[in-house]
């Protein structure tokens, strides 16, 4: 599981360490669940029914393999793949995939001699039972019975109106009340982090060194990109990003100091290229898979270098030339949009007549304008697809076009990139007519 070994720790104190923090998880997402939806009764219990659920055909599966092989070593339950099988669900799962799944990860468990792929296998199972709900019974896994319809799947690439704000802010993001995994929860992952490695139960430096690969390159996208600094915040905090990273540091992994080392860094790559190339919230739990197959190869590599650091040169330039193209590549490709146009342009007698729009993330608006000696007479919004233009109110908008300065114009709060917008067409409009 973790480098228990050379601590204090025995396995099962180990494994009970991991259990408490995998159990807090699920008691938060219960809690979640019940402040959300309190009129659902006993459904708003759900993520501690799966739980339950998935521990209960855990130990039967087991008790009745071993009467069937006549083992009784074959008795004892494989309680960690069912306590991260519902963790890496969503809350939107029908039960019956769950008691399917505990069945099969626990029959895995029995054939498999060695336990070091335990886990790669529960997640691959997971995502099976993910896959079935979105292309099969088409259903989103993580709304919970469809009744959050008004929070659209998670986006990669936006403002902090279109990412942030529809979720109530940040607060709500640490804290694991958005739709994610139901071992979603950003700061029980994070404290969970910090405790078992303290206590020596998981290997921190895949932890770590995923976490930085993914902040580094999340960074530079927001910073460069315009979108704005916060965005390494957005990336970490969303879906199941921590809990995968937690998870990646007690899997199948090397056991190397250095072969940790770019575990989790190429994880940290991997799940970037996921996230943003093929708009998969389940990349983390991908990525530890694929790379989980590189584990011999990064040890051989990790062992070598103990007494030959130059023998890491390789891979290390690999992961750092994967790293900065990465950054360049989004960089130029995923720019924060803002482009102003004027559709058209009519003058007749003293007036002015204008269709002109602006586009950012949020949408396209399309607006009517005339303007008479210089001054707006008239501002009709022909169209727009930025769905907030609904919440701006008409005050706002007889304030910016009746003014000199329209940057003086405090803007509606939590509705900034649709305020600035029409803000910007006023400005553009007005220095045409000039």
């Amino acid at each position: 599981m973790g480098p228990f070994i050379r601590s204090n720790n025995t396995k099962f104190k180990s494994e009970i360490n991991v259990i408490i923090c995998f159990v807090l998880l699920i008691l938060f997402s219960t809690y979640k669940s019940i402040i959300t939806f309190p009129t659902f009764g006993i459904k708003s219990f759900y993520p501690i029914i799966m739980f339950v659920t998935s521990i209960l055909c855990s130990i039967i599966t087991s008790f009745i393999y071993s009467k069937i092989t006549k083992n009784d070593l074959k008795a004892k339950p494989y309680l960690l793949g069912s306590l991260i099988l519902p963790l890496m669900l969503g809350i939107n799962v029908p039960i019956y995939l769950v008691i399917i799944g505990s069945i099969v990860i626990e029959i895995i468990s029995k054939l498999i001699p060695s336990k070091l792929y335990y886990i790669n296998y529960t997640l691959i199972i997971g995502l099976i039972i993910l896959g079935i709900c979105y292309f099969i019974l088409k259903i989103d896994p993580y709304l919970f019975y469809g009744e959050v319809n008004t929070i659209s799947n998670l986006k990669d690439i936006g403002t902090y109106e279109s990412l942030i704000t529809p979720y109530g802010g940040f607060k709500n993001f640490f804290l694991g009340l958005t739709p994610s995994v139901i071992g979603g929860c950003s700061i029980i992952c994070i404290l969970s982090l910090i405790y078992l490695s303290l206590t020596k139960c998981i290997k921190y430096k895949i932890a770590l060194s995923s976490l930085v690969t993914i902040s580094i390159i999340t960074f530079f996208t927001g910073y460069f990109s315009g979108i704005g600094s916060w965005y390494i915040l957005y990336i970490l905090f969303t879906s199941s990003t921590i809990f995968g990273v937690l998870l990646s540091s007690f899997n199948n992994s090397p056991v190397t100091p250095i072969g940790q080392v770019l575990y989790g860094i190429f994880v940290g790559i991997l799940f970037i290229i996921f996230r943003y190339f093929v708009s998969l919230n389940e990349s983390i739990f991908i990525s530890i898979i694929l790379i989980g197959l590189l584990t011999p190869l990064l040890d051989r590599v990790g062992a070598k270098s103990r007494f030959h650091i130059n023998k890491s040169f390789v891979p290390f330039t690999i992961a750092w030339v994967l790293i900065i193209g990465i950054c360049i590549f989004m960089f130029i490709n995923f720019k924060k949009i803002d482009e102003f146009k004027i559709i058209s342009k009519d003058t007749n007698n003293n007036i002015t007549s204008y269709v002109v729009s602006n586009e950012n993330d949020l949408g396209k608006i399309t607006v009517n304008i005339e303007i008479e000696n210089k001054k707006i007479v008239k501002f009709d919004i022909k169209e727009s697809t930025d769905n907030n233009i609904n919440k701006i109110d008409k005050e706002f908008i007889n304030s910016i076009i009746s003014t000199e300065d329209v940057d003086s114009i405090s803007n509606v709060d939590g509705y900034d990139d649709t305020c600035n917008s029409l803000k910007k067409i006023v400005k553009n409009v007005l220095k045409d007519n000039q």
